[in-house]
């Protein structure tokens, strides 16, 4: 990159944010190349460290804004009530922080200058219309929480979310379109000053949507999530959209939802079920906790004809059998766990 004989960069069109004038324009004074590139003359005095404003090397402006030539006695603050509208008052801080090398003092502002009116660029307009959340969503299955949730927490939850730091009860339901009575409906162990909102806990943001009955034969995603139990057209929805109590609806990989075929080998090894996991099923019927001797205990899954083993976990107490009966004592209430 070229530089002047004290070893300053000079600008180029890749480090000039905003306008680069060429000498070739050096002819013109400081009001003429105000006019040309729309910038306030003070900023073509400060560029150019010249009053005259002659400059013999490339020069970098800001971006043009609309200018106002100054006639008469008038101030800062003057000048900021005169560009001010209804719909956009303009402050005497916004209007020097479009104006920083300002000609005079602000009490008596030169004549014949020009001022920006508004910010060098322009103000900002917006691409399109922008939208908040205004609903929490449709959710037709009951989600799993993938962190802890706390007692109060609405068993058929079709969302959650996970606090973070500085999350708010207010902040949480505006990001996902719902009341603070909606959140506290949903998770009724949260208090009306939100302070018992723990950090790293899910919290419900959406309710479980209520599935409608198809009224016309049609079913599954495509369909608005309706379903053909209890309607006259079928008992199973079909991958294809449409309700049938035959194998080409009920059978395991044609079967959406409904009274779908549980099929041979089609219960759930892993919590994982449905179209997107091979139409398997979660037909889990119990859950029993077994006792093999006093330093280990056994969770068991009894499903459709399998049995299978989750996990063994070590009972650390010197006597399992009396303790599994027993009640804990909750953790006291540690404030690191509470979001704000």
């Amino acid at each position: 990159m070229p530089v002047t004989a004290t070893g300053t960069p000079l600008p180029s069109p890749t480090s000039c944010p905003g306008q680069l004038i060429e000498p070739s324009d050096s002819w013109m004074g400081c009001r003429e190349i105000s006019d040309k590139y729309n910038v306030s003359t003070g900023t073509v005095v400060d560029a150019t460290q010249d009053k005259q404003c002659q400059f013999d090397t490339p020069l970098c402006l800001p971006k043009p804004c609309e200018i106002d030539t100054i006639w008469g006695k008038t101030t800062c603050e003057e000048l900021a009530a005169r560009y001010s509208t209804d719909e956009l008052p303009i402050s005497e801080t916004q209007f020097l922080s479009w104006n920083p090398n300002i000609l005079g003092a602000c009490s008596w502002v030169h004549n014949s200058q020009r001022v920006c009116k508004g910010p060098p660029g322009g103000f900002f307009k917006a691409s399109g219309v922008i939208y908040a959340p205004t609903t929490a969503g449709s959710y037709y299955t009951t989600a799993i929480p993938a962190e802890p949730t706390r007692p109060g927490t609405a068993p058929d939850c079709g969302r959650y979310y996970k606090v973070v730091a500085g999350d708010e009860c207010n902040t949480v339901a505006l990001r996902f379109g719902i009341t603070f009575t909606e959140l506290q409906t949903m998770n009724t162990y949260l208090w009306n000053n939100c302070t018992n909102l723990w950090l790293n806990y899910d919290i419900c943001v959406a309710p479980v949507t209520k599935t409608m009955i198809s009224e016309d034969g049609t079913c599954g995603p495509s369909h608005g999530n309706t379903a053909c139990e209890g309607s006259s057209f079928g008992k199973c929805c079909s991958i294809g959209g449409y309700c049938g109590n035959t194998s080409e609806y009920c059978s395991p990989g044609n079967c959406v939802s409904g009274a779908c075929d549980a099929g041979g080998d089609t219960a759930t090894q892993d919590g994982t079920c449905g179209p997107e996991w091979k139409y398997t099923t979660c037909a889990v019927l119990s859950m029993v906790i077994a006792v093999v001797d006093q330093s280990f205990a056994v969770l068991v899954y009894v499903s459709r004809e399998i049995v299978m083993m989750i996990m063994v976990v070590r009972v650390l107490t010197a006597n399992a059998g009396p303790a599994l009966p027993g009640t804990r004592h909750a953790l006291a209430l540690n404030l690191v766990n509470v979001a704000r």
